[in-house]
């Protein structure tokens, strides 16, 4: 399998590697209804990888996705079309990641058009498909190998594992992760 990356190649895990992606603790009175408030960590050593922050006054529903050292890395966002929703992830003029969702029945399908930044920018499909009921996806090349899978196992708090595969950037997947969470709260 290629390495792929869509943030940057800088966030490629380099061996299999899990990540926890946790909700974070809301204050008690808060405008947004949005859960997209959460610490990413390395499974193994704790520490925080990325986080994401919902942007505050915005009604687009986007979101701020930082480093564990609090930089700028992406924007999320939000976009409602006719019978889907749609997300992007813009840097300056361009889109680094554009995500669809396709519902069937009890499944989730999603679909991410990239520019590989580790092969010359070459355009690529991902997707995710996921079970609605065991709340988990699987993320692949399409037509190629499994990227990673997302899972959810806690019910009282929001947490995803997310495993992924090396070569394959983290952000991206943390990214993917968020729009099933949103999708998520749709319901």
């Amino acid at each position: 399998m290629n390495s792929v990356a869509a943030i940057g190649a800088n966030y490629c895990a380099v061996e299999p590697t899990t990540l926890v992606m946790e909700e974070r603790e809301k204050a008690f009175f808060t405008l947004s209804t949005s859960r997209a408030t959460f610490n990413i960590k390395d499974a193994r050593s704790g520490q925080i990888v990325f986080l994401i922050e919902g942007k505050g006054g915005s009604l687009q529903g986007k979101k701020i996705m930082l480093d564990g050292d609090g930089n700028e890395i992406a924007v999320f966002a939000e976009k409602l079309k006719l019978l889907s929703i749609h997300f992007a992830v813009p840097r300056g003029d361009e889109k680094l990641m554009t995500i669809t969702n396709k519902m069937a029945f009890m499944k989730y399908k999603m679909v991410a058009e990239i520019k590989n930044l580790c092969i010359d920018g070459r355009a690529m499909r991902i997707k995710a498909v996921g079970d609605w009921r065991n709340k988990t996806f699987v993320i692949s090349e399409e037509g190629g190998g499994i990227l990673a899978t997302i899972s959810r196992k806690s019910l009282m708090k929001l947490t995803y594992y997310l495993e992924i595969n090396p070569g394959v950037d983290s952000a991206m997947i943390v990214l993917l992760a968020l729009a099933f969470d949103e999708l998520e709260q749709e319901e």
